[in-house]
């Protein structure tokens, strides 16, 4: 939601374009998620839910838009008819896709939950197979109403420099400024610049990496795509590097992406670290990619330098232990969905 928020305040027709196409105000679209975990797993046939008979919702509860008929809009949108001759129900579009990977690769096959959460069984009455697959879904489903996605990179940006840096870093960011008029790739910049006393934090923001169906990158061509944007993107922290003069000491090469869930980049990782690639680029270390999600969740109870200690290659991971002083998602207190 502070994301959503951020993006309107870019472009005044999100949360309007948004509320139209949903055809629910946008304050309680986000409510349903809760709505719909209490709803779902509370009925006798857990995780499926019958709209013909009534749910009730106490007065408090409905003036925060958990009613009825704001859940069935809600699950309607986001659900599709397991079985039928249509192309688009759940099964024909899973068993398409599944038709399209090799046999090797079908235990790491995607998760079509993470787009259509709900399954419709007819006579409004619905499944909710995954709850957790419901939450990861949560942007997913959420893009789908947008304007324009292109606004993204700015809103990312901003709630980097507005939100999460000044909780977890304050003091010690700064936005590094583009080249103007950049004639090569090498004019590029990264995004942000933290400070700490004993190593520098480089963080270049990706909207996305990889696309959303993790199966395109189950073969070598996939494959080399995603890892040739993880280098676009280490070549930029290089770049920054080298024109910051940073040399006093180490430098930790983050890419946050906004949605992927790349913890796989530990093979891309682990295979430079076996070669000059690093020092190529004038890097200490290979370069860590993680989601705005891992990240927020990796640091929610370690401050950043607790957090760079562990990171720094003479480490490991495991001997520096949290040092509890992490954000605790004080950034996020004004959000208050309650059920």
């Amino acid at each position: 939601m502070k994301v959503f928020e951020i993006l309107n305040s870019i472009d005044l027709n999100t949360i309007n374009f948004f509320e139209s196409s949903t055809k629910l105000n946008h304050e309680f679209y986000f409510v349903q998620f809760m709505s719909s975990i209490g709803c779902f797993l509370k009925t006798r046939f857990r995780g499926v839910l019958d709209f013909k008979k009534s749910i009730d919702f106490d007065d408090e509860l409905k003036s925060k838009g958990y009613t009825e008929e704001n859940l069935r809009i809600f699950v309607r949108l986001n659900s599709r008819v397991f079985s039928s001759s249509d192309r688009d129900s759940f099964r024909n579009i899973v068993t398409e896709r599944l038709n399209n990977t090799s046999e090797v690769y079908h235990p790491f096959f995607y998760n079509s939950f993470l787009d259509y959460p709900f399954i419709d069984l007819g006579q409004d009455k619905y499944c909710l197979p995954d709850a957790c697959s419901l939450m990861e879904s949560s942007w997913n489903i959420t893009c789908k109403h947008l304007p324009s996605n292109k606004i993204l990179d700015q809103a990312f940006e901003q709630y980097l420099a507005n939100v999460l840096l000044p909780i977890i870093a304050p003091n010690c960011f700064e936005k590094i400024r583009e080249v103007e008029n950049p004639q090569s790739s090498h004019d590029k910049r990264a995004d942000f610049l933290i400070t700490l006393p004993n190593v520098y934090i480089i963080i270049e923001c990706k909207n996305s990496l990889m696309s959303s169906d993790t199966s395109v990158y189950f073969n070598p061509k996939g494959l080399a795509s995603l890892w040739g944007r993880i280098h676009g993107a280490t070549e930029q922290i290089s770049s920054t590097i080298k024109a910051l003069k940073l040399k006093d000491k180490p430098v930790i090469p983050l890419i946050l992406t906004f949605y992927d869930a790349l913890l796989a980049s530990n093979v891309f990782e682990s295979i430079v670290k076996s070669t000059d690639y690093c020092d190529h680029l004038n890097l200490s270390m290979p370069p860590i990619v993680r989601s705005l999600h891992e990240f927020e969740y990796w640091i929610y109870d370690r401050s950043l330098q607790n957090l760079a200690e562990s990171m720094l290659p003479k480490q490991s991971n495991s001997s520096i232990n949290p040092d509890n002083q992490g954000h605790n998602y004080r950034h996020l207190k004004d959000i208050i969905i309650d059920i």
